[in-house]
C-alpha cells in the first residue's frame, strides 16, 4: 500500500476506535469473552465493508439490472468458451489427419525405396521402424 493509503488508513481506524470507545455499550462488550468479543468485531467489520463509498445513483441500477447485467456477461461468456473449444476441436481434429497422412506417405515412401533396392529402407521395414 503507498504511504498515503497507509496514512488515510490509519486514520480513519484511530477515528473509529475513538468512535467506539465513546459508545455506552463499549465496557460491556470489553468485559465480554474472547469469542463475543471476536463476533462483534466481525459484525463491525462486515458493517463497514458494506457501506457505499459513493452516493447511490438511483437512475435505474437496483438489483435487478445488476443481475440481468451478471446474467448477460456470464452468457457471453459462455458463448466465448464454446468457440474457443470448437476451435480447438477442430484443430486437434486437423493435426490427427494431417499425422495419419504422414504416416501412410511415409510408409508408402519406405516401401517404394526397398521396391526399389534401398537396402537401409529394407532393413527398416524388416524390423518393423518406421520413420
Amino acid at each position: 500500500m503507498p504511504r498515503s493509503e497507509q496514512t488515510a488508513v490509519t486514520a480513519l481506524v484511530e477515528r473509529l476506535a475513538a468512535w467506539v470507545e465513546q459508545q455506552p455499550e463499549y465496557p460491556f462488550l470489553f468485559q465480554a469473552d474472547r469469542a463475543r468479543r471476536r463476533r462483534a468485531a466481525r459484525i463491525v467489520a462486515y458493517r463497514l465493508f458494506i457501506l457505499p463509498t459513493v452516493a447511490p445513483d438511483t437512475s435505474g441500477w437496483n438489483r435487478s439490472t445488476a443481475r440481468a447485467a451478471l446474467k448477460k456477461v456470464k452468457s457471453l461468456n459462455g458463448r466465448k468458451l464454446a468457440r474457443l473449444k470448437r476451435r480447438r476441436a477442430r484443430e486437434e481434429q486437423r493435426y490427427q489427419t494431417q499425422f495419419e497422412r504422414y504416416a501412410r506417405m511415409s510408409a508408402k515412401r519406405m516401401n517404394d525405396l526397398a521396391e526399389q533396392g534401398d537396402v537401409l529402407a529394407a532393413a527398416m521395414l524388416q524390423e518393423g521402424e518406421t520413420p
